[in-house]
């Protein structure tokens, strides 16, 4: 975080999960935390960009951004305003976000507004309870080995994008081409 403390969200998270739903049930680890971080970081953001720039598809990329917009905003920057406390993400939020909304706006003049809420509430809370609350909760029930929550939250922050790309285009998008 930005006082150099490594891992200092999963205690700040856990300490929040822990009383908002008076259980320990929930609960990140740094093992956890790298096998969420890994996938998105090194390959659901490079896997979609790529596929934005090989066929124009941007939808994927949108769901992404979704994900670490709502974080962003949702997990950070809000709570941290409503509480009046630093939060570890806090600060790279407040550069992360103002991007995402940026995107979110290219996205808008691409497809459409309808697009641009479906990302965000599949990034949001779908890709939130999903890809990342329901894998923490089975891995801690001993459901999930560490390779089949990796494998659930790549198969979440990669897969959902991928599959219904084809499905927004036909029924939703209004794909306009941006002037460069």
């Amino acid at each position: 975080d930005w006082h150099g403390r490594r891992y200092h969200f999963i205690t700040y998270f856990n300490a929040k999960i822990e009383k908002m739903l008076d259980s320990d049930q929930i609960q990140l680890t740094p093992r956890l935390v790298t096998n969420i971080n890994v996938p998105y970081t090194y390959f659901a953001i490079n896997i979609c960009a790529a596929k934005a720039e090989m066929d124009g598809d941007y939808f994927p990329s949108a769901v992404q951004w979704g994900l670490a917009t709502a974080n962003g905003l949702g997990a950070h920057i809000i709570i941290g305003i409503k509480e009046n406390l630093y939060n570890p993400g806090a600060i790279q939020s407040c550069f992360m976000v103002p991007v995402g909304l940026y995107f979110f706006n290219q996205i808008r003049k691409m497809y459409g507004i309808k697009v641009v809420i479906l990302c965000l509430i599949l990034g949001g809370p779908v890709g939130h309870v999903l890809g990342i609350v329901v894998p923490i909760y089975l891995r801690m029930q001993g459901t999930l080995n560490d390779f089949g929550f990796a494998a659930w939250v790549s198969g979440t922050i990669i897969g959902l994008p991928l599959l219904l790309s084809p499905l927004v285009h036909k029924y939703l998008a209004t794909p306009k081409k941006l002037k460069d």
